[in-house]
């Protein structure tokens, strides 16, 4: 059964790679609404779900992955930063705390129409950063490649993340071992 991701993260595609998936991509044209009043597991497995179906909607076969990832954090939601000013913001209100990474994923058989959509949380504590290295890290990162919540775990330096608690891959977009179990009701 071949698979298709809608979505054009750099990083999911990275880690079905490495996971040894042969995959093709297919963006999304889905916009996400991260105001709407839900709860972040609900509003994740929302985006990811219609994300997957308008990729699935025009596909007579295959098995579509869509996925969306928030970070919250004392109860705000975080997503992708419009631009450096707000990235150094969110750093700086992630400095020093645990943030919880929720990622919403779903499957989309496109020739059966059946559906499976699941969850992912990670906890994460980032040490106190100073204004001098949020400065650093956002120069080095182009701001197209700014993740949800401003960064992108696998771009910083070793010592900024002092714990993780939960899947690794969840924090840079994709929770692989979720993925795994998930493909397995769909026979792959």
């Amino acid at each position: 059964m071949k698979l298709i991701l809608a979505s054009q993260s750099p990083r999911r595609a990275q880690l079905l790679k490495e996971a040894g998936y042969k995959f093709k991509i297919i963006p999304s044209a889905y916009i996400e609404n991260n105001f709407q009043i839900k709860n972040p597991q609900d509003l994740v497995k929302e985006h990811a779900l219609n994300k997957a179906r308008s990729v699935a909607c025009k596909l007579s076969e295959g098995i579509v992955i869509g996925a969306d990832t928030l970070v919250v954090i004392d109860d705000k939601l975080l997503g992708k930063p419009k631009n450096t000013e707000e990235a150094k913001e969110m750093l700086k209100t992630l400095s020093n705390k645990v943030n919880e990474v929720i990622t919403g994923i779903a499957l989309i058989d496109a020739k059966n129409k059946k559906e499976i959509i699941d969850f992912e949380s990670t906890r994460v504590k980032i040490k106190k950063l100073t204004g001098k290295e949020i400065d650093g890290y956002v120069k080095k990162l182009k701001s197209s490649l700014f993740g949800f919540a401003a960064y992108a775990i696998q771009e910083m330096d070793k010592g900024w993340i002092e714990k993780i608690e939960g899947s690794y891959s969840n924090v840079v977009g994709l929770p692989m071992e979720k993925l795994k179990e998930m493909l397995k009701q769909f026979k792959c």
